[in-house]
C-alpha cells in the first residue's frame, strides 16, 4: 500500500511539474514571436516616416528647380505618425533601444521648433526652407537607423528601401550632406 501511494504521488508530481514546464515553453514561445511581431511593426512605422521624409524633401527639390510650377516647398519636419507597438516588451537589456524609440517622436517636435525659429523669430523664410530640409533628412536617417538597430536586436528580416533607382537611405544622406 505504501509503495502504490509513493508511485501515486510521485506519478501526480511530475505530471504536474512536466504540464507546469511545457506550458511555460509554450507561454514563452508566444511571448516571444509577439515580442518580434511588435518589434516589426515599429521598425517598419520608423522605415515608413523615413519614406515619408524623403518624398517630403524630394518634392521640395523638384519644387526648386521648377520655380514652384510643380510640388511644394518643405516648410516643417513631417509630423510623426504614432505606431501602436508598445515598448512592454523591452527588458533591461533592451533599455537604450527602448529609450531610443521613446524619445524619437521628441526629437521630430524639436527638429520642428528648430525650423520654426527662422520663420517665428527671425522671419527667413529660405533659411525655414533650408532648416526644413536640414531637419527633415536629419530624422530621416535617424528613423532608418533606429528601425536598423531594432531588426538587428530582435533578428527580423532585413529590408532595402531603394525602389528602382529611389534610394531612400542615399537620398536622405545625400541631402543630409548638402546642407
Amino acid at each position: 500500500m505504501n509503495n502504490l501511494l509513493t508511485t501515486i504521488i510521485t506519478s501526480s508530481l511530475v505530471a504536474t511539474i512536466t504540464g507546469a514546464i511545457i506550458n511555460g515553453y509554450i507561454e514563452d514561445r508566444k511571448s516571444k514571436q509577439s515580442v518580434r511581431f511588435e518589434a516589426l511593426a515599429i521598425a517598419v512605422a520608423l522605415e515608413g516616416y523615413a519614406i515619408i521624409c524623403a518624398n517630403k524633401i524630394s518634392a521640395h527639390n523638384t519644387a526648386v528647380t521648377s520655380e514652384g510650377a510643380a510640388s511644394l516647398l518643405l516648410r516643417s519636419v513631417p509630423k510623426f505618425p504614432q505606431f501602436s507597438g508598445v515598448i512592454r516588451f523591452f527588458g533591461p537589456r533592451k533599455m537604450s533601444l527602448a529609450n531610443r524609440i521613446m524619445m524619437f517622436s521628441q526629437e521630430v517636435y524639436q527638429a520642428n521648433q528648430s525650423v520654426a525659429f527662422w520663420w517665428e523669430v527671425v522671419g527667413d523664410l529660405e533659411a525655414m526652407y533650408q532648416e526644413a530640409k536640414i531637419q527633415g533628412a536629419k530624422m530621416g536617417l535617424q528613423s532608418l537607423d533606429l528601425a536598423r538597430d531594432i531588426r538587428e536586436e530582435f533578428k527580423l528580416p532585413h529590408r532595402i528601401l531603394i525602389f528602382g533607382d529611389y534610394d531612400i537611405r542615399q537620398l536622405l544622406k545625400e541631402q543630409n550632406r548638402m546642407v
